[in-house]
């Protein structure tokens, strides 16, 4: 028997009461593991654009709206844009993919990429 099955079976014999506090511990479990690969997740988009990136990008981008790039800085900022939009599309892929495993809405796991993510800056 599979244990979805037992798991089934078992169900049928339980009190309304110890029903409820079965699906309320299935669902501390579901929000703890979503946190955890939401963490491992934070990690991994934290390496693709880390804080000192995100800082010389913001430099260059003050520099292009006051005028004063040179060459060299805009051909940097023309890479790091390309960049920022490689990591937009992981965190956008991140989403996804915890909205989609754990069976929430895109706002609830943007939420939980978005808990303890430190300031950029």
């Amino acid at each position: 028997m599979l244990p979805t099955q037992r798991l089934e079976q078992a169900v049928t014999h339980l009190t309304p009461e110890q029903y409820a506090r079965v699906v309320a511990f299935a669902e501390v479990l579901a929000a703890q593991t979503l946190e955890k690969t939401a963490a491992g997740m934070r990690r991994r988009l934290a390496r693709l654009w880390p804080v000192p990136l995100s800082r010389r990008f913001r430099a260059l981008t003050v520099k292009l709206e006051a005028e004063t790039l040179t060459t060299a800085e805009r051909a940097e900022l023309i890479a790091l844009a390309e960049e920022s939009e490689r990591v937009a599309l992981a965190r956008v892929e991140a989403v996804s993919e915890l909205a989609r495993r754990y069976n929430v809405s895109p706002e609830e796991a943007l939420a939980a990429l978005r808990q303890e993510e430190p300031p950029r800056g």
